[in-house]
């Protein structure tokens, strides 16, 4: 027999709540600081006309989210923690459904609702740049995005970077690399970004200083014009304004900041982005700076410095640590570059959880290293398994067909490119048709081969020529084979 609750009328405690679907299977999650889910009240869920009963957290529940309108209800025991107070709450929201991914936020209709960063920044909400193949996207996803309360309040406008429909927001705020956080003001204005996934701490850290944050704009400008206190900036604070200007692609602001700045960390890392030198790299290493992306920089800019990367990994958690490893594995003479990468896989391997949902977004990184380190066979099951589960979604399929063809296991590559290029849209068709017509040429299927590219450069029309998107790179890449073939 189950405990008896006990309902009073409680005080409204903040509580935040949320749908995110993916490939049209859809889950709620509520977080109420100082509350919980009850586990044996009842709980309803009710999306648009389908009502599901349940008992305890509806985050346990996954349910088809179809596209176009729709109307979510929730009502749910949250009961005070170390108590058997409860207490009844709803939650509803309304929205729209598009795109293989998303997220909707549910409040409380009888609660106001505030905002939650303070108005000195003018933040409204963070733009998420990023794509379903890109493995760092998909762990920020699962680790903060998709966190209820995770986000400082501020509502997150998930950008499929894949679809042509993105190449101006991606031109307007000059995003190259995934996942890009872009933090806006209602005038659509750039305050602040994050490039790259540094962790959940970090990230959340990133969205709570939102709150306090110069607008990038006021401080360009400020710097551009010498006027007013960012026209002055000197010592430490250059240096981290510096730092901040050259992430967020700012590098000829940032680089009037360079003379006026203490030689700090901050000074350093912003030099690395800006004009990528060796001594800046060695500077950070040997001063022991936190490691970050600038890491990655630094090995670019000086190779030789492996060792010192590697040194890094004890001091970073166990999936930034894989990372590094596998990164000083790129630049390592070929014998230490595979016990590199044996170590990265088992540093990796040692972080998961078991569970498929939550390591989902290790799963690409993780099969790289197998099939490098010899396990292909192993490599391309960890991928099915991953494909079966997501049954519609295109970054498995075209992992395990790269795989393959690296393999030179062609007839399976075909088949898996084939598999991919009929799961892709926008990018990705151009990604898949460049891998496929790879297969068959190394099959010798020349004509075949033209036909699938010029098929995807009808489909795909170039965006214009001053667009700055990955766009011209995947057709670049098409171009260049028919070329080939063409010469042959």
């Amino acid at each position: 027999m189950s405990a008896m609750l006990l309902f009073l009328a409680l005080p409204a405690l903040a509580a935040d709540a949320r749908l995110d679907w993916r490939a049209g299977v859809g889950s709620v999650g509520i977080v109420a600081p100082g509350e919980h889910v009850s586990a044996e009240a009842l709980t309803t869920l009710v999306v648009n006309d389908v009502r599901v009963e349940l008992r305890g957290d509806p985050a346990l529940v996954r349910f088809p989210v179809p596209s176009g309108r729709i109307h979510v209800e929730v009502d749910v025991a949250l009961c005070t923690d170390g108590s058997t107070a409860c207490r009844t709450a709803r939650f509803v929201g309304e929205g729209e459904v598009s795109g293989k991914r998303g997220s909707l936020a549910l409040a409380e209709p009888s609660r106001p609702t505030t905002p939650a960063v303070a108005a000195t920044s003018g933040v409204v909400k963070v733009i998420d740049f990023g794509a379903v193949w890109c493995p760092p996207c998909n762990l920020m996803e699962a680790e903060v995005l998709h966190v209820v309360g995770a986000t400082a309040g501020l509502p997150v406008d998930t950008v499929d970077v894949d679809r042509p429909e993105s190449w101006p927001l991606k031109d307007q705020y000059a995003v190259g690399g995934y996942p890009t956080l872009v933090a806006v003001d209602a005038a659509g204005v750039e305050v602040d970004r994050l490039v790259g996934y540094p962790g959940p701490t970090e990230t959340r850290a990133w969205f709570a200083s939102l709150g306090g944050a110069v607008p990038l704009d006021t401080l360009a400008t400020g710097v551009l014009t010498g006027k007013g206190p960012y026209g002055a900036l000197t010592g430490a604070a250059a240096s981290a304004a510096a730092r901040r200007l050259a992430e967020g692609e700012r590098k000829n602001e940032a680089r009037m900041l360079f003379a006026a700045a203490a030689d700090t960390a901050d000074l350093r890392m912003a030099r690395l982005l800006v004009d990528p030198q060796e001594a800046d790299a060695r500077w950070l290493f040997a001063n022991h700076a936190h490691p970050g992306d600038w890491v990655y920089a630094a090995l670019t800019a000086a190779p030789a410095l492996w060792p010192d990367a590697v040194a890094l990994v004890p001091a970073v958690p166990p999936v930034r640590g894989a990372d590094l490893l596998y990164a000083a594995a790129e630049h390592a003479p070929a014998e230490t570059a595979r016990v590199l990468k044996l170590s990265a896989l088992a540093l990796l391997r040692a972080a998961l959880t078991g569970d498929i949902e939550k390591d989902r977004g290790h799963a690409t990184f993780l099969a790289t290293m197998m099939a490098e380190t010899g396990d292909v066979d192993g490599a391309l099951a960890l991928l099915d398994a991953h494909a079966a589960r997501w049954p519609e979604e295109f970054t498995f399929v075209y992992a395990a067909a790269r795989q393959s063809f690296d393999a030179k296991r062609l007839p399976d590559a075909e088949a898996r490119a084939r598999a991919a290029l009929a799961k892709a849209w926008g990018d990705q068709r151009l990604r898949a048709s460049a891998l496929l017509a790879k297969v068959l040429l190394a099959r010798g299927h020349k004509p075949e081969a033209a036909f699938v590219i010029e098929a995807a450069l009808r489909e795909l029309p170039a965006p214009a020529a001053d667009v700055a998107v990955r766009t011209h790179r995947y057709r670049t890449d098409l171009e260049t084979l028919r070329a080939e073939i063409r010469g042959k």
